[in-house]
């Protein structure tokens, strides 16, 4: 390259070193104290200054200031090198390789980079901002060993009582989204074998429209979700297991399960179901084969709340919704006397139930006969005036209602 002087703008305080190219000059600016390799637009595009520092240009639109080609990592690096590969970025610190700073495929939170830490690869601590104010965190500690340090999602400065939101899940679907939808946190475990295996799931799930859901706890059993646990805004608490609290023997002395200040609730899996409520309300206790006892047990008044009034037409009988308001369901004739004629007259129950059918009206008087679903004693009707009662048990394997027992006024 030739020496020589160069051409600069009256306002520029270069002077040309070396080249007279229109396109590239190396000069030397007075006024930064920097050697500058200048394009024909009088643009630095590479510095130098004093004390040997390399100051590439400022990144724009038309192009990065610095480009390192990817490449294959050197053989032996040295404390300083910067290199990338198409994996990523990768740098020499203190005798170690870090890297890969950025990766092609994201961030690996299985192992994240270093953040805001003095020595890599050990502890890391980050703070990202989520909220208005400066301290409105997420803070992230993780730690190679030891537990001091837990993620804590930090959500601060707020000034009314309410439930704010430390922290937002949200899954996206590409198309329409249907009850089932939802997002999720995983709990995860992973040893020495490298494999990252979900135990349990907490989350909430579409359920009826796009801004109402439930919540739900999936644990897992052989890799495969299990449902467990249904909270509703509608149908409140679903547990689909059952109950179980560990106790000593049937009284739940220990490990008990309160529903008042000294009654226990015990229910140990499907082989033995045990109710014992306590002395502080009397004593209700349901066993089974387990400890051989079957029945129930009642000290003080047994109470069964009855159903309002259901007006009974002949064609509809007593249906299904009416067998499930509880033990003693009372009855009119829908606007007089009704004697029924559908077939079956009382829809089936379960195997077991027992209902008692009570009247409630001198006029309008509800009449069961004898077939159609009813075996009644001696095969005689009945009238159901007001005051008056019959009392059935239903038999699956018969597909009948029988007669237990009568009463009239």
């Amino acid at each position: 390259m030739a020496l020589g002087a160069a051409a600069f703008k009256a306002q520029d305080n270069r002077t040309a070193v070396f080249g007279t190219n229109a396109n590239f000059k190396l000069a030397y600016n007075s006024a930064t104290g920097k050697f500058e390799l200048v394009n024909a637009a009088d643009t630095a595009l590479l510095s130098v200054n004093a004390v040997g520092t390399l100051i590439p240009k400022t990144s724009a639109t038309a192009g990065a200031g610095l480009n390192l080609a990817h490449g294959a990592a050197p053989t032996s690096p040295v404390n300083g090198d910067v290199w990338t590969t198409t994996a990523g970025v990768y740098v020499r610190v203190n005798g170690a390789t870090v890297g890969p700073l950025v990766s092609a495929a994201g961030v690996d939170w299985t192992a994240p980079g270093t953040i805001g830490s003095v020595t890599p690869n050990t502890v890391r601590a980050t703070r990202i901002g989520v909220g208005l104010a400066v301290d409105a965190d997420i803070l992230l500690y993780t730690q190679t060993a030891t537990s001091t340090y837990t993620p804590l999602f930090d959500r601060n400065g707020q000034t009314s009582d309410a439930l704010w939101f430390g922290a937002r899940s949200l899954a996206t679907k590409t198309t329409n989204m249907g009850n089932g939808f939802g997002a999720a946190w995983a709990c995860c475990i992973k040893d020495d074998a490298g494999v990252v295996n979900v135990i349990g799931v907490m989350g909430a799930v579409r359920a009826g429209a796009d801004n109402t859901g439930n919540i739900v706890l999936r644990p897992y059993s052989a890799n495969t979700p299990v449902e467990s646990f249904i909270l509703s805004p509608t149908t409140g608490l679903t547990l689909l297991h059952d109950l179980v609290v560990q106790g000593n023997d049937i009284d739940g002395v220990a490990g008990a399960f309160n529903l008042l200040a000294t009654p226990t609730w015990v229910v140990m899996g499907a082989a033995a179901t045990l109710v014992d409520i306590g002395a502080a309300t009397g004593t209700c206790s349901i066993y089974n084969a387990v400890t051989s006892i079957k029945g129930l047990t009642q000290a003080g008044p047994y109470i069964c709340t009855p159903s309002a009034t259901q007006n009974i037409t002949a064609a509809g009988g007593i249906t299904t919704a009416m067998l499930l308001l509880g033990y003693e369901i009372r009855v009119a004739g829908n606007g007089g006397a009704i004697d029924i004629t559908a077939n079956p007259q009382i829809a089936d129950g379960t195997n077991g139930q027992i209902i008692e059918i009570a009247g409630t009206h001198d006029t309008n008087t509800l009449k069961l006969d004898d077939g159609t679903g009813l075996k009644l004693v001696g095969a005689a009707s009945i009238t159901l005036g007001k005051g008056d009662r019959i009392c059935l048990t239903y038999n699956a394997s018969d597909d009948l209602w029988y007669e237990r027992f009568r009463a009239s006024v």
